[in-house]
């Protein structure tokens, strides 16, 4: 089973995977994080005047 060449490609692959759908739920879930205080703030702003 290790001795199959493409081993180091299959790994790689998964990281890589793993790397960027890593990267796109962060992000989303930085934006979302952002987007929840920016309403809250324009909550804020209306309940005022």
């Amino acid at each position: 089973m290790n001795a199959d060449p493409h081993w180091g490609y299959i790994i790689a692959a998964y990281a890589i995977a793993f790397i960027v759908v890593g990267g796109a739920i962060w992000r989303i879930v930085g934006e979302h994080r952002r987007l929840l205080a920016e309403l809250a703030r324009f909550k804020d702003q209306g309940e005022e005047g």
